[in-house]
Order: C-alpha cells, then structure tokens, then sequence
C-alpha cells in the first residue's frame, strides 16, 4: 500500500535535504542531553557500523525504530486497507508477546523522542504540501477492488451506495473496464470511498489503532441488512422494515445525509448507514 521507507528516501528532497539528518541529531541530543555527549554516542555507533556497514540498523535499535519500521511494514506489504489492518493485527499480537513493562516503556520514550525530534525540524507548508500531493498521485488504487474489498462482488448495488454517498462524483470512476483511468483511484479518493463505507455515522476518520475493530466492518460488509439488524427487533422483520421507511425523519440520518432518500429494498447496506439505522431504532423507538 505504501512503502513509508522508500517513501522517505525518494522524497528527501521535497522537504529539505539536510531534514532527515536534523531529526537524527534531535534524537541523540533529546536521548542524552547534551550535543556533546550526542556526539559521542554516535561516534561509537557509526564506529561500531564499521564492521558490518548497518549504520541505519543501529540508529533504528538504539532509539527502538525497528519496531516502529515493523509497523510502518504492515503498510506497505499491504494492497488495501483491509490487508493492512490484517497485517496491523498480526504484528500487534507478535509485539504483545515480546513486550514486557520496561520495552513498553522504552518504545513509548523513544516515541517521544521521534515526536520531539520531528518537531524541531522546521518544515514549509509549501513542502508539507508538495509531499502531501507526492503520496496521493503515486499510490494508485482500482475501483473494482476496492469494491470487492467492500464486499461487493457485484458492481450494481455498490455503484448505487458510491452514488448515494457521492452524488455524480465518482461516476466516471464507475465504468471500471471502459477506459485506461476509469476505475483508477487516487490515495485520498480511495480513503473516501472506504470511509464511506465502514466509519459510524459519529465517526470522522480512519482509526488505525484497533485493526480487531475495523476487521469486523469487514465482514459486516459481507452481510444483508436483515442478517446484521435482526437482533436489534427481535428478528421482527415487518418492525425493521418499518423502521427503515420512516428513517428520513431520524435527526441522526438528516444530520448525516440531509433529505436525500434511499432505496430501503436493499438487501446489503453499508456498516455506515446501518450504524445510521441502529441509532435511530435504539434511541427514537425502543426508549
């Protein structure tokens, strides 16, 4: 999915190229409190790199980034969001193994020290920008799998939820195989799109640090609305129905989505909206 490493190395020059070598020399003085003794410390470790030329390998274990880098991996050996919080969920449990109270307390200090360093880095708004713009065009997804990622092996009722969330914005998208770029999607379309699709209506943004959570949206996805709100009524399907007909009046559904309507004969419904429906069953109607 994205490559943070290499990422970093090719795009050096679009913040600054002395940044990479101040947020280094922040850790050491931020580790051990002086320039001089930062220097010090990293003379014997650039002595020490001498014999096997792992310089970088060093740095990442003295300040305990090769467990960050291990997370940051999860990214990049990932296609997809749900591949990444795959991978996510997988390293968390290795970590978790290996952790003990004082590696736990070292890693939250040597992310501290990362924050701070970084930091003290002064970068433009120009070159946040122009990085920013970097990530999004060059990681490219494809509409056709985000939707099967979605759980939507047929593109009908997905392209009714992508029009429904997005008006007319993505419909050139749509025509996934008509044209080179029509299902290509850019890095913060894509973000959109699953956003869309598995955040609560109470939710603003992708949360990494619950991969276990997300996963479960997942396969939510998988499932019709009847299967995933059947406990809310008791298996009480006429109720259910019901209920989604006069969803428009719901406060939370008008806040999240204005008058605009929807097609309640719907056999599968995004987790989003069913969060929208669940609220307006619980709150408005079983109270």
């Amino acid at each position: 999915m994205i490559d943070f490493i290499k990422l970093i190395e090719e795009t050096e020059q679009l913040l600054s190229n002395s940044s990479s070598l101040k947020i280094v020399e922040g850790l050491f003085i931020n580790k051990y409190g002086s320039e001089e003794k930062a220097k010090e410390a990293f003379k014997a470790i650039l002595e020490q790199s001498k014999k096997n030329d792992n310089l970088q390998e060093l740095i990442f274990s003295e300040f305990g980034l090769d467990k960050i880098i291990r997370v940051l991996n999860s990214f990049k050996e990932a296609s997809n969001l749900k591949e990444t919080y795959e991978n996510l969920q997988n390293e968390k449990l290795k970590l978790i193994k290996e952790e003990t109270p004082k590696s736990k307390e070292e890693l939250l200090n040597n992310l501290e020290l990362l924050s701070n360093a970084a930091h003290q880095v002064d970068i433009s708004e120009t070159s946040k920008d122009n990085l920013i713009n970097y990530i999004n065009e060059n990681v490219i997804f494809n509409l056709a799998n985000t939707r099967k990622e979605l759980g939507y092996p047929d593109p009908r009722p997905f392209n009714y939820w992508l029009k429904f969330f997005f008006q007319g914005k993505y419909n050139d998208k749509i025509n996934e195989g008509n044209s080179k770029n029509s299902g290509k999607l850019t890095l913060f379309e894509y973000l959109e799109v699953v956003s869309a699709f598995l955040l609560s209506y109470d939710e603003s943004k992708i949360d990494y640090s619950n991969p276990e959570k997300m996963l479960k949206r997942f396969e939510l996805q998988k499932k019709t609305q009847k299967q995933v709100l059947k406990y809310i009524t008791n298996n009480n399907y006429s109720y259910l129905k019901e209920k989604l007909e006069d969803l428009y009046i719901s406060d939370v559904y008008r806040n999240k989505f204005g008058d605009q309507p929807f097609d309640t004969s719907k056999r599968k419904i995004p987790y989003s909206l069913i969060t929208v429906i669940e609220k307006h069953i619980k709150e408005e109607y079983l109270n």
